[in-house]
C-alpha cells in the first residue's frame, strides 16, 4: 500500500505475505488489528489465528516488537487524525498528560484521544467533530491499551 507519509514526503507501506517464522516479529513487519475490544484487548493473540493470511506492513519509524497498527475508521479532532491514516500504537508505552491514546471502556466502546492531567487526576480529552469536545475520567472503567507513538497520512 503507499501512503502519502508524514511532512508531504511519499512512504511506502509494503504488504508482506507469508508464513511468519517465530521470534522475527519486527523484521516481518506490523499487524494491522480490527477495531474490536477482542483484538485490542489481546493483540498478541488476536491476530494468530489465521496468521498465514495476515496482512503485514514494514514501517518507516522505530517501534517496539509488541507495536501494531490500526487504520482511523473516520476523521477525529481530538486526535487530529483523518480517515484512513495509519496509527503506530505502543502498548507498553507510558500514559503521560499530552500523549495521544487507544482505550476500551467497560462496554467495549473504542475511544481515541489525549491525556489530560488535572488536580482531580488524568482523563480522557476526545472528541470526533471540532466543538463537540468531551472529558472523560481516565479510571476503572477504561483500559489504556497504548499510546499512538507515530502515524502516516492518507491524502
Amino acid at each position: 500500500e503507499i501512503l502519502s507519509g508524514l511532512v508531504g514526503s511519499e512512504m511506502c507501506i509494503r504488504d508482506r505475505s507469508s508464513t511468519v517464522p517465530k521470534g522475527t516479529d519486527t523484521s516481518i513487519g506490523l499487524k494491522l488489528l480490527a477495531w474490536t475490544s477482542r483484538s485490542l484487548l489481546d493483540p498478541d493473540t488476536a491476530y494468530k489465528q489465521h496468521l498465514e493470511q495476515q496482512r503485514r506492513f514494514q514501517w518507516p519509524f522505530p517501534h517496539s516488537s509488541r507495536a501494531y497498527l490500526l487504520r482511523a475508521t473516520r476523521n477525529f479532532h481530538i486526535p487530529n487524525l483523518r480517515e484512513d491514516d495509519f496509527l503506530l500504537i505502543e502498548p507498553d508505552a507510558p500514559v503521560l498528560a499530552g500523549r495521544d491514546v487507544v482505550v476500551v471502556r467497560s462496554n467495549d466502546a473504542i475511544l481515541l484521544g489525549r491525556v489530560m492531567d488535572t488536580p482531580s487526576g488524568q482523563f480522557l480529552l476526545f472528541a470526533i467533530d471540532a466543538g463537540e469536545e468531551e472529558l472523560l475520567p481516565l479510571d476503572a472503567s477504561m483500559r489504556v491499551m497504548g499510546v499512538i507513538a507515530s502515524r502516516l497520512q492518507s491524502f
